[in-house]
Parts: structure tokens; C-alpha cells; sequence
């Protein structure tokens, strides 16, 4: 019902305990839109971005297709990336580079430098 209202009930889903209050405080600012007047809800889809996936359904076969150097990054806490997803593109993704980080599925937001140097490792390994 308020701005107030929709800055108190930012949170991760799922959580992600490890992300610094000033950061979830910084993201719930960017994060909220009022749609009509007295209406705040967030930016995200909520059809997109359910706690029953993300609708968008196996995208291995997808990966399959790329082609070029792919790197898929992952929280060893995660649910929505876990081991036997992150085996199977590793098995199914020649050359692909997985690589594992502390957190859950925000990994990237609650360790931002060692996933912003394995970023950089890649991308400089990517030459011209």
C-alpha cells in the first residue's frame, strides 16, 4: 500500500542470508515501481519468477546449442542450480566451466568480488 510498506518487505527468494543489509536496502530501492497511484509492488515478473521455477522450463538443450565459450556460475547452497544440474551441463556442454561459490542462488550479490574476478578470468581468457 506505501513505499514504506514494499521497502520492509524486500527480501530474497530464496534467501540469501550472507547479502549485507545496506545492499538488500540498495536493491529494494531500485527494485520498486509504483504501477498505479498507491500501488508499489516490485520489478520482477512474478509470472517469470516463481517459487515453482522460472516457467521457462529445461534449458539444457539449449546450452547444447551454444556456441561459444560458456561459463556457468553457481551457489553450492543453491536449489535452483545444484549439483546434478551443474553435472549434467558439465557433462552435456563440452569445454563448458563450471564454477562453484559460498551462497545460495544470489551468490553473485552476496559475494560480489570472488564472482566479478572469475568474470574477468573468463572473459580475458576469451581473447581478441
Amino acid at each position: 500500500p506505501s513505499r514504506a510498506a514494499a521497502l520492509a518487505a524486500f527480501r530474497f527468494v530464496p534467501d540469501e542470508p550472507a547479502v549485507a543489509p545496506a545492499v538488500v536496502a540498495d536493491l529494494a530501492h531500485h527494485a520498486l515501481v509504483e504501477r498505479a497511484p498507491g500501488e508499489w509492488t516490485f520489478r520482477f515478473d512474478r509470472g517469470a519468477l516463481g517459487l515453482d521455477g522460472d516457467g521457462a522450463g529445461n534449458l539444457l538443450p539449449a546450452l547444447c546449442r551454444v556456441g561459444c565459450p560458456l561459463a556457468v556460475m553457481a551457489g553450492e547452497a543453491s536449489w535452483v542450480m545444484g549439483p546434478t544440474e551443474r553435472a549434467a551441463i558439465a557433462a552435456r556442454v563440452p569445454g563448458c566451466r563450471v564454477q562453484v561459490f559460498p551462497g545460495a542462488h544470489h551468490f553473485l550479490v552476496a559475494h560480489p568480488e570472488p564472482v566479478g574476478t572469475a568474470l574477468r578470468a573468463f572473459l580475458d581468457g576469451l581473447g581478441g
